[in-house]
């Protein structure tokens, strides 16, 4: 019994642990609409403690010859109104200061996390290239390309596109796979080269492109976190290696891989 509890709490402050940021941001989204809630519920009382104290400061001043009542009402300064309620408006103050602090909080952890990834995605990225720049030293380009290529037809077999499931874009009918996102589509590799060249220019002026703007360039529809991915123009141009296989050893299809793969942080 007592090893399943304590499973039950590892489980659980496993499960914290990794939503955090999603947790914090949350209770403080829900801190902020809980103070809003209680400054409205304050809100009646604060007015008829101003009245009070305005009523107030209209008999003293009357008695001490200071107005005459034709110069009613006599106003409240900003100081004098917030000494009257800023006690009623405490909780709220309060509940909106905590909301607040878990919102920064949970975005800090976010953001430490993002550049941890992003530490290790360019390690990752890094050794890969340094791999297969040796691979082409040693064994050639040419041959290199060939054993690329058997990987990828050896995707496809595995993976054989569905009728149904082959993206039209209007853009041309040759059938090609995106080796990152597995989807199969028909357009035209003249199209996409175009696309490229384009989206490079634009690099040089705006610095950055995202996954997703190179998706819809080309005629597909956006991944999930496409926008968080993309080519920093500091890292060099966007760059495609288009292979060559086989679809039930009949169609012809290209397979479309980065040479340089899109990576988080990138603006």
């Amino acid at each position: 019994m007592n090893n399943k509890i304590k499973n039950v709490f590892k489980s659980t402050k496993s499960i914290i642990k990794k939503h955090s940021p999603e947790i914090l941001t949350g209770f403080g989204l829900a801190s902020m609409i809980g103070s809003t809630i209680l400054a409205i519920k304050a809100t009646p009382k604060a007015i008829n403690l101003l009245n009070i104290a305005q009523r107030d400061k209209e008999k003293k001043m009357l008695k001490d010859n200071k107005i005459e009542e034709k110069d009613y009402p006599i106003t409240l300064t900003l100081k004098e109104t917030i000494y009257t309620v800023w006690k009623e408006y405490i909780p709220a103050i309060s509940l909106c200061s905590s909301g607040i602090v878990m919102i920064i909080l949970g975005a800090h952890i976010n953001n430490k996390r993002s550049a941890a990834l992003a530490t290790a995605y360019a390690v990752s990225e890094r050794t890969l290239r340094t791999y297969k720049d040796k691979v082409i030293e040693v064994i050639g380009e040419n041959k290199e390309k060939k054993i690329r290529d058997q990987i990828a037809q050896d995707n496809i077999n595995n993976d054989l596109p569905k009728k149904e499931t082959i993206i039209i874009t209007q853009k041309g009918n040759t059938l090609i796979k995106d080796e990152y996102s597995g989807r199969y589509f028909r357009s035209d590799l003249d199209t996409i080269r175009k696309m490229v060249n384009e989206l490079n220019r634009k690099m040089l002026c705006e610095n950055y492109i995202s996954l997703n703007e190179f998706y819809n360039s080309i005629g597909l529809e956006p991944i999930k976190d496409g926008y968080r991915l993309g080519w920093n123009i500091d890292k060099g141009y966007i760059d495609i290696n288009y292979g060559s296989c086989l679809v039930d050893e009949t169609e012809p299809c290209v397979c479309l891989e980065f040479n340089r793969m899109p990576e988080p942080n990138f603006d």
